[in-house]
C-alpha cells in the first residue's frame, strides 16, 4: 500500500515598506523596499520587478537587475534585504507595485507582491517621515526551528531583524531553557556586566550592539548533548533594548528540540 509523500514547505516572501505613505519632498519621493522571507525556505530569485501607476494604469514597468545582483539573486530562509528608492515626483504617478518571484529551495515557484502609496503633498508642518512607526519591533527568528541533535551538540543561529523602521542599541539577551512547562536554566548577557557566555559570540556581539533599522543581526548558539539538556523541549530568547526614539524594547522567540 503505497503513501503520500509528505508536502514539502513552500518559501514566503513578506514585501513591505519603512512608510505606508511616501510624500513628496524637495521634488523627490524617498523610501526604503525591505523583502524578507517568513517560512525557513530559500529563494532564488529571477526578477524583482517595479511598476509605477497611475489612477488609469500602467505608467511604466522597470526590471531592477543591480538589486539582484547585490544580493546574488538570492534570499536565504528568514532573512531579509533592503534597497533604497528615490525617484522624481510625477504629476500622475498615485502608487508603485513590486512584484517578486522566484524558485525556493523546495522547487516551488513563488511570487509576491507590495504596494506603496505615493503623495504629492508634502510631510505636515512641523512633523518628519518617520522610518515605519513610533517603536521599534524587533523579530526573533531561528534556523532551524526544530533543532536535532548532532555530534552530540544542539546547534542553531539565531536572528534578530528589526521590521518597523527604528534602530534598536541591544541592552540584553536572555536564554531560558525548558522541560516542557519547567524552566530549568537561565543565562543573561547584558551591557552593564559585560559578562558573556559561551553559547554567543563576542565578535557578534558586542557590548554596544546595535540592531539597525530593517536591519538583522544574528550569531550561532547552542549546548552539548548531556543528561539533563538531552531532556529540554525548548528554548525562549527575550531581547530588550532602547530604540532611537527613547521606547524600550522587548522582543521573545521560542526554538523547539526533537527528542
Amino acid at each position: 500500500m503505497s503513501r503520500d509523500k509528505p508536502l514539502s514547505r513552500t518559501a514566503v516572501i513578506r514585501i513591505t515598506f519603512d512608510r505606508e505613505v511616501v510624500f513628496c519632498k524637495n521634488g523627490e519621493w524617498r523610501w526604503r523596499v525591505i523583502l524578507k522571507e517568513t517560512n525557513g525556505v530559500g529563494v532564488e530569485l529571477n526578477d524583482i520587478v517595479m511598476e509605477l501607476h497611475w489612477e488609469l494604469g500602467i505608467i511604466r514597468i522597470w526590471s531592477d537587475r543591480d538589486w539582484l545582483e547585490s544580493i546574488n539573486s538570492r534570499l536565504s530562509p528568514l532573512r531579509s534585504v533592503m534597497s533604497s528608492r528615490f525617484m522624481r515626483c510625477d504629476a500622475f504617478a498615485t502608487h508603485a507595485i513590486f512584484i517578486v518571484t522566484g524558485v525556493d529551495d523546495n522547487g516551488h515557484p513563488v511570487v509576491a507582491e507590495g504596494r506603496v502609496d505615493l503623495s504629492l503633498a508634502e510631510t505636515p508642518e512641523g512633523e518628519t517621515q518617520k522610518d515605519g512607526g513610533d517603536v521599534a519591533e524587533i523579530q526573533i527568528t531561528f534556523d532551524p526551528d526544530s533543532v536535532t541533535c548532532k555530534d552530540n551538540k544542539y546547534i542553531w543561529k539565531v536572528f534578530l531583524t528589526e521590521v518597523n523602521g527604528i534602530g534598536v542599541h541591544l541592552k540584553e539577551i536572555t536564554r531560558e531553557a525548558y522541560i516542557r512547562d519547567k524552566l530549568d536554566d537561565t543565562t543573561t548577557v547584558d551591557n552593564d556586566s559585560n559578562q558573556w557566555s559561551g553559547f554567543f559570540l563576542k565578535e557578534l556581539f558586542p557590548p554596544d550592539a546595535y540592531l539597525p533599522a530593517h536591519g538583522s543581526l544574528d550569531f550561532k548558539t547552542g549546548f552539548p548533548y548531556g543528561s539533563v539538556t538531552r531532556q529540554y523541549t525548548h528554548c525562549i530568547f527575550i531581547v530588550i533594548g532602547i530604540d532611537d526614539n527613547g521606547n524600550e524594547v522587548r522582543a521573545e522567540g521560542r526554538v523547539g528540540f526533537v527528542q
